[in-house]
C-alpha cells in the first residue's frame, strides 16, 4: 500500500434506520450489512474511544471521529502522517497512539474532545517492503505490542526488528523483540479472557503455491518459522518453530482482525476471531478480499482454528472492530473508502 494523498473527505452514515443497505456485502442469514461511513481516504484502522465514538484512521495519517448518535467531526481530530496503519488508545486514558512509518506517536484528548499536537515516542524503526504496523496494549496500559514487518520477502535481516512483534513500554523508552520469525504481523490482540496475544501473518509471497497466511498465538521469545519454514511444518528449518493455530488463504493478505465478545451475536459467536482477508492484486485478483470467522478450541492444551468464510463483497478490508457498548461489528474497507456495520437481526 502506498501513502496516499490528503483529500478533503464527506461522511455519508446512519446507525439505525438512516443506515443504508449494502446489498454488495453477503453475510450469513440472520445478519444484516449496512454502510455506516462512506467517502474516507483508505480507512486503515478502527478504535473506540472511551467517549462512545469511533475514530478511523486514514492511511495519509489523518484521524475522524464518528460519536454515537452518527455525527462526525467535519475536520480531522489528529493528525499523524506517513502511512497510519494501527491506532489504539492507552487503556484508562485519553492517550491515542499510531503507528506510522518506522515510528509510534501519541496524542492527548482533551477535556472538550480535541487532540493535542502528536508527540513522537517511537522512531528509526527498519521499514522496507513492509513497515510497522497495528498496536494492541496490555491491559494495565505500562507497554504496548507492535508488529514490525521485514523489509523483503524472505531474507536474512540485519536488523533483528525486521519480521518481529516488539515489546515497548508506554513512554517508548523501553523497547525489546518479543518474538521474532513474522513477515508481516500486521494485526494484533489480546484473548479477553486469557489475555494471551494473537497476531495474524502474511505468508511469503514465493514461491506462489503452496504458502498459507496464519494466525499465531504469540509468546515471549517464540520463533515463527519465517523466512524458511511457514504455515505447518512446510518449507525448510522448522525445527523449534511455532506453528499456527489457524492457516488462512495463500496470499490473502490476512490483516486486522477482532474477537467477539460481545451480546448482539448468537451465543456461538462469542470468543470467535473475525479477520480482513486485504486480497490480492495481479497475479491473484479473486483471493481474499472478505472476513473469515474462526472458531476457536482448546485441544490438548492448545488452540487450534476452524476457518470459514463470514462476509465478503469487499473491495479491500483491512480493518476489523468491535464495538464495545453493543456487540456490532465493524470492517474498514480500504479500497471503496467505506465503513461497514454487521448486525445480527434473527431476519
Amino acid at each position: 500500500m502506498n501513502t496516499s494523498k490528503f483529500i478533503l473527505v464527506f461522511i455519508a452514515f446512519g446507525l439505525t434506520a438512516c443506515a443504508s443497505n449494502a446489498s454488495e456485502i453477503r453475510v450469513p442469514a440472520g445478519f444484516a450489512a449496512t454502510v455506516f461511513a462512506s467517502g474516507l481516504n483508505r480507512p486503515s484502522s478502527l478504535a473506540f474511544g472511551s467517549d462512545q465514538r469511533l475514530y478511523v484512521a486514514q492511511q495519509n495519517g489523518d484521524i475522524l471521529a464518528i460519536n454515537a448518535g452518527g455525527a462526525a467531526d467535519p475536520a480531522p481530530v489528529a493528525r499523524f502522517g506517513a502511512t497510519t496503519l494501527g491506532i489504539a488508545f492507552r487503556p484508562n486514558t485519553r492517550e491515542l497512539y499510531a503507528s506510522t512509518t518506522g515510528r509510534v506517536a501519541m496524542a492527548r484528548q482533551n477535556a472538550d474532545g480535541s487532540f493535542s499536537e502528536s508527540t513522537i515516542l517511537v522512531s528509526g524503526l527498519p521499514t522496507g517492503r513492509h513497515q510497522n504496523d497495528q498496536i494492541a496494549f496490555a491491559p494495565d496500559g505500562n507497554f504496548f505490542y507492535l508488529g514490525v514487518g521485514s523489509t523483503c520477502d524472505a531474507c536474512t535481516e540485519a536488523d533483528p526488528r525486521s519480521g518481529s512483534i516488539m515489546r515497548i513500554s508506554a513512554d517508548g523508552k523501553s523497547q525489546t523483540v518479543f518474538a521474532r520469525g513474522v513477515r508481516n504481523p500486521f494485526g494484533l490482540a489480546l484473548h479477553p479472557q486469557t489475555g494471551e496475544l494473537f497476531a495474524t501473518d502474511n505468508g511469503r509471497d514465493e514461491p506462489l503455491a503452496g504458502v498459507p497466511d496464519e494466525l499465531n498465538v504469540i509468546v515471549a521469545n517464540g520463533n515463527y518459522g519465517w523466512s524458511p519454514c511457514w504455515g505447518r511444518g512446510q518449507g525448510t528449518n522448522c525445527a523449534g518453530t511455532i506453528e499456527p493455530i489457524a492457516e488462512l488463504q495463500a496470499h490473502s493478505s490476512a490483516n486486522g482482525f477482532a474477537f467477539y465478545s460481545g451480546e448482539n451475536f448468537p451465543a456461538e459467536y462469542r470468543g470467535n476471531v473475525f479477520v480482513a482477508l486485504w486480497g490480492g492484486n495481479l497475479p491473484a485478483p479473486g483471493v481474499g478480499k472478505r472476513v473469515d470467522r474462526i472458531v476457536l478450541n482448546r485441544v490438548d492444551g492448545k488452540w487450534q482454528g476452524v476457518v470459514s468464510e463470514f462476509a465478503s463483497g469487499f473491495d479491500h478490508p483491512l480493518a476489523v472492530a468491535m464495538n464495545p457498548r453493543d456487540g456490532v461489528l465493524f470492517v474498514a474497507d480500504h479500497g471503496n473508502g467505506k465503513i461497514y456495520r454487521i448486525a445480527w437481526t434473527g431476519r
